[in-house]
């Protein structure tokens, strides 16, 4: 598999943004992992076949501004994994997630 790697900005809440990506990549790829870092960016991986790599980009194109390191030929051809960071310009840099306590 090749790797890509995408970079993304989203100028929307970042609830609605994370459900509108996850969607997309449900369509065309598979996500294998993602990483939450605060409410300021989001790091995904996603495995996705030859022929589902330009539909992804041009849908995820559709709701972000997302750039890419490889050119547009390398981006087809190969199945692939893309390593694709999302920053929301939305962020404060202080999520807190409160953890429920268990009892036991």
């Amino acid at each position: 598999m090749q790797p890509l790697f995408w970079t993304g900005i989203s100028n929307k809440d970042r609830l609605i943004a994370i459900d509108q990506v996850t969607n997309i990549i449900n369509s065309h790829g598979i996500l294998l992992n993602h990483q939450l870092f605060s409410d300021v960016s989001i790091s995904l991986v996603i495995e996705a076949e030859a022929k589902s790599i330009q539909p992804l980009w041009s849908a995820l194109s559709e709701i972000m501004s997302v750039e890419s390191k490889e050119n547009a030929a390398a981006m087809s051809g190969k199945d692939c994994t893309i390593f694709l960071n999302i920053t929301f310009t939305q962020g404060k840099g202080d999520l807190i997630r409160d953890v429920p306590s268990i009892p036991g």
